[in-house]
């Protein structure tokens, strides 16, 4: 039931309002919040590309140039 437990762990957060018998639809959500979530994500990409180009050897490095010329 992974699809369950997502909109009950959503319905916890706020995202989606959950109706018996009717069944699930979203949330509004605010500009504000929707910025926010973006700040956010965008962060997390920044933080996530980092450590990811930390770990990569020479071999990778000289494959990706390759590709982008």
């Amino acid at each position: 039931m992974p699809v369950r437990e997502a909109l009950g762990i959503f319905e916890m957060e706020g995202l989606v309002i959950s109706t018996p018998h009717r069944g699930v639809t979203v949330s509004n959500i605010s500009i504000a919040d929707i910025e926010e979530l973006t700040l956010i994500r965008c962060s997390l990409e920044g933080i996530a590309l980092r450590l990811g180009a930390e770990q990569m050897d020479n071999a990778r490095l000289e494959y990706i140039r390759k590709r982008l010329d």
